[in-house]
């Protein structure tokens, strides 16, 4: 998946407006809780088949860079 893309998929999973986000957008400017995480689990076995990414890798980013390098080559 494209970077761009995704970024906007995280758009609609945190409710922000398009193009509001990028790698360098910290997960306290957005409502990150656990029902966040729970929706960006729900949102990678939609996407992304067969990668697993724990929650508590996901809770220990602090921006959304940090969550893009969870996927590897999975977003370029």
């Amino acid at each position: 998946m494209k970077k761009n893309n995704f970024l906007r998929h995280l758009e609609k999973v945190f409710e922000l407006k398009k193009n509001s986000i990028n790698e360098k957008t910290s997960f306290k400017n957005v409502q990150f809780d656990s029902l966040k995480v729970l929706e960006l689990i729900a949102f990678n076995d939609a996407n992304f088949k067969g990668l697993k990414i724990p929650p508590n890798k996901i809770v220990k980013c602090k921006a959304l860079g940090d969550l893009i390098k969870l996927y590897g080559n999975k977003i370029n």
